[in-house]
């Protein structure tokens, strides 16, 4: 489940829209997520590893004040399934350098 961390909100501002893929698109490491545009820039989000966007939530489309006030419950903004079965070694490492919600409130709180 992919959206905007509190630290990235801080960072960015508001988001004041959300523009959302198609679910079921194929996406390669470093695509095009999806992009939200803030009172100052248009930020196009990218994707760590390959993988499928398996869901969106058309919800913050509608109304991108989700993603403000809800981030980490109804704010989220697409499920981005893997290629587990054709990974190579070199993308297994890249899943494995990604922090769980406790690991990266540490990281956070070390800037």
């Amino acid at each position: 489940m992919i959206g905007v961390s509190e630290y990235m909100k801080v960072e960015i501002g508001d988001v004041l829209r959300v523009i959302l893929p198609q679910a079921e698109t194929e996406i390669d490491e470093g695509g095009s997520m999806f992009s939200l545009w803030t009172a100052d820039e248009k930020i196009s989000l990218t994707s760590p590893f390959a993988g499928i966007i398996s869901d969106v939530n058309g919800e913050v489309e509608i109304s991108p004040d989700l993603v403000n006030d809800s981030a980490y419950d109804h704010g989220w903004v697409i499920l981005l399934e893997p290629h587990e079965l054709k990974m190579n070694p070199d993308d297994k490492q890249v899943l494995e350098n990604l922090l769980e919600p406790d690991e990266y409130v540490e990281y956070l709180a070390e800037l």
